[in-house]
């Protein structure tokens, strides 16, 4: 008796059907065909899909290989949906690979933007007409627009895509809504939670200022989200460098008055300072400490720093340099001490062996010896 049922396989997954039989390794039939049949336009020819396959007529079926070339296929990035039906027959199985190519990209629109062209907004995307309709890169341009606009003073602008697709033609627009916001500016921009440094100290080390009379010249007193990012490194770095090791920037609030004003206050942790305490060196025989202790400058007492620890670093591995040992590691390791408020300091080393040099060469020299 001739027996036909049916399942499909689904990209990166197999859907059961309660009819597909439970077959035990030794009982897998084999492939009978397969056969591969296109959604609209053909973009990829067959030898190059039957490249990305593992499953072989005649040989042993395997859903599990199935499944494989699904995703396989897939990650060509050349195919929108991939679906295999399976019909079982007493001889074997028959396999029907359905592929829906990705549509070509025909015609790129601009929408609602005002400040830049759309010319200008074509260079900003990776995607071009003529390409393959890609997902990924549309979200990355839309990234990529978002952006522009952030970086001239439009923080709050909106991008989305839009795609449409014409499936028979296998072709395919698309159009990027943007939503232009207002420029916004700085009312005023005020720091909480530090003690001993004055609000026009800390103002000078970011670059996000108040707007004033001259901004039209400057280009400061404007909200740029990026500009903001690189004041967070900048305050940080200033603090830590004051010996404030464990500082945080908790939250920066955005007041805003109207859409086109915003008063900005930096919520921080300024944390403990910490001098150094004690200084050690561990694994030195060729320099006594007392020889190593004077190459360093972050001495017992001092402010530190993680800018001057990685200077003294570097000058305790010259000072084995000048002796041939090139291979001198050394690093560090950092106690604070809860008792005394400092940060005790022991530099691990392991001095090597001495390197010696045995031949010079130079080359190039065609007119002087």
């Amino acid at each position: 008796m001739k027996t036909n049922w049916f399942r499909k396989v689904w990209p990166f997954g197999i859907a059961s059907f309660a009819c597909a039989p439970a077959l035990q390794a030794q009982d897998l039939p084999p492939v009978l065909s397969i056969t591969l049949t296109n959604v609209g336009p053909q973009s990829v020819s067959d030898a190059a899909i039957r490249a990305h396959m593992r499953v072989r007529e005649g040989e042993q079926y395997n859903r599990r290989m199935v499944a494989d070339d699904v995703e396989n296929l897939h990650k060509t990035g050349y195919f929108l949906n991939v679906q295999v039906t399976e019909a079982f027959e007493e001889k074997g199985v028959s396999l029907v690979y359905i592929l829906q190519a990705k549509p070509k990209l025909t015609d790129i629109v601009f929408q609602g933007n005002k400040k830049y062209s759309n010319n200008r907004l074509l260079k900003s995307v990776t995607s071009k007409p003529g390409d393959t309709l890609d997902e990924k890169k549309l979200f990355n341009d839309v990234q990529a627009i978002k952006q522009k606009y952030q970086k001239a003073g439009y923080p709050r602008t909106e991008v989305k895509y839009v795609t449409s697709i014409d499936e028979r033609s296998g072709r395919g627009s698309v159009t990027f809504e943007i939503t232009e916001s207002p420029k916004v500016i700085v009312k005023d921009v005020s720091f909480e939670g530090v003690e001993g440094f004055s609000q026009r100290k800390l103002r000078k080390q970011i670059k996000t200022r108040r707007h004033w009379m001259f901004s039209f010249i400057t280009g400061s007193g404007v909200l740029k989200d990026d500009v903001l990012e690189e004041d967070k490194d900048k305050l940080t770095q200033f603090f830590q460098e004051e010996g404030f090791i464990d500082f945080e920037i908790t939250n920066i609030e955005h007041d805003y008055k109207n859409p086109k004003h915003v008063r900005l206050k930096f919520e921080l942790s300024q944390g403990k300072k910490y001098n150094v305490g004690t200084v050690e060196f561990e694994g030195n025989k060729l320099y006594t400490t007392n020889d190593l202790s004077k190459a360093i400058k972050m001495g017992p007492g001092e402010i530190f720093t993680p800018k001057a620890l990685n200077k003294d670093l570097e000058a305790v591995r010259d000072e084995y340099g000048k002796q041939g040992h090139i291979d001198a590691r050394v690093r560090e390791e950092k106690i604070p001490n809860t008792d005394t408020g400092n940060m005790d300091l022991k530099y691990r080393i392991q001095e090597g062996s001495k390197s010696y040099i045995e031949k010079i060469e130079i080359k190039g020299n065609t007119k002087t010896k």
